[in-house]
């Protein structure tokens, strides 16, 4: 009986410790995504203020947190670059947004601003082939 006993406390033990370390596990998985999550709010909210460098701060900020792979930064960043006639610049976070997509929806929008940008360099061929690639997608 005793080591019946004695073997339930270890196994509750080894249980206590293994969940304890799981949350500490999550917090650390976490905490990048908290951050991103603190950045990209912020970001929107500079937007929503018309403060663009602040915004392109934020973004900027966000997309290193997520090594460069954030879609919807690149194409927030086109989409204010456009608005400062910044078109060459909000070309390439268009394609970056692109090649960074891993949604049919992040890929018709970076489609959809690449066009834009295009149409706004007047090269309405490729303009037309980003529409048509961002009704597709």
């Amino acid at each position: 009986m005793q080591a019946m006993s004695s073997i339930t406390k270890q196994s509750w033990r080894f249980i206590g410790f293994w969940v304890a370390l799981q949350a500490v596990l999550a917090l650390a998985v976490d905490r990048p995504n908290s951050e991103f999550n603190q950045e990209l709010a912020a970001a929107k909210q500079a937007v929503e203020r018309n403060d663009a460098s602040g915004a392109v701060s934020h973004f900027s900020k966000a997309n290193e947190l997520r090594q460069g792979k954030c879609s919807e930064c690149y194409i927030w960043l086109a989409r204010i670059e456009m608005s400062a006639g910044q078109i060459d610049q909000a070309l390439t976070h268009s394609g970056q947004a692109l090649a960074t997509a891993t949604s049919d929806g992040e890929r018709s929008k970076a489609q959809l601003y690449r066009g834009v940008a295009l149409g706004r360099e007047n090269n309405l061929l490729l303009a037309e082939a980003a529409f048509k690639a961002a009704v597709v997608s």
